[in-house]
């Protein structure tokens, strides 16, 4: 999302996207790993409890799923060159391993904090940012209070189960023409009133008599 991976910005504009043009009967179904890349300075990130709560209508509020992709094991990011050709991984030393933006919440946990020249600190970081994962916890923390559902897609079914959930149904009031069903009783009891009086009379047989054999 502009040029980088800020996923909760990305879904913030979503949803402000959506309220904007006011897409009617429509499900948000959002795809990530949930990897911030640059790494996201959470004292700077919108609410989106705030957001999701205008103007207190819940008919007005987004109904949507986020979905994670990936696994929650850590895999090897490949690296291309300009002409889409693999040249390797990428590294440690290739993506920042923590957030450089803005001032800290708490300096006083940072390394070699410098107010003016060094308010992230002045020492290297070791992380796994340069690594892919799922990252599910911090997805179900946007999800909550965006009150949205949330999914780790592994198999087809379980994505169409969470996608068919009863909360993303719609429910319509539509005026239904049930005149045929009393117009076909009348049509019936008509034709049983006009039936002749024998019209289901039967005749009845003779009765025969069983044959006995008597005796010589």
């Amino acid at each position: 999302w502009v040029a980088d991976s800020n996923i909760i910005l990305a879904l913030t504009n979503t949803l402000e996207l959506m309220r904007t043009v006011e897409i009617e009967n429509t499900t948000l179904v959002f795809f990530t790993d949930g990897q911030e890349a640059p790494p996201m300075n959470m004292r700077y990130a919108p609410d989106l409890a705030e957001l999701q709560s205008a103007d207190n209508n819940a008919q007005k509020r987004i109904r949507g799923l986020i979905v994670g992709t990936g696994d929650h094991a850590l895999s090897r990011i490949p690296k291309y060159d300009e002409d889409g050709i693999q040249i390797g991984f990428y590294t440690a030393e290739d993506v920042p391993q923590g957030t450089t933006f803005g001032l800290p919440e708490d300096p006083s946990k940072i390394e070699g904090y410098v107010p003016r020249n060094a308010p992230w600190g002045n020492q290297s970081r070791a992380g796994n940012e340069h690594l892919s994962s799922v990252k599910e916890e911090y997805l179900k923390s946007l999800a909550e209070p965006a009150k949205l559902h949330y999914h780790h897609l592994q198999t087809a079914n379980q994505l169409y189960n969470a996608l068919t959930h009863e909360d993303f149904s719609q429910r319509h009031i539509r005026q239904t023409d049930l005149s045929f069903i009393p117009a076909a009783l009348s049509l019936i009891f008509l034709f049983l009133a006009y039936l002749p009086e024998n019209g289901f009379s039967f005749k009845r047989n003779k009765s025969v008599k069983p044959f006995r054999k008597t005796a010589s």
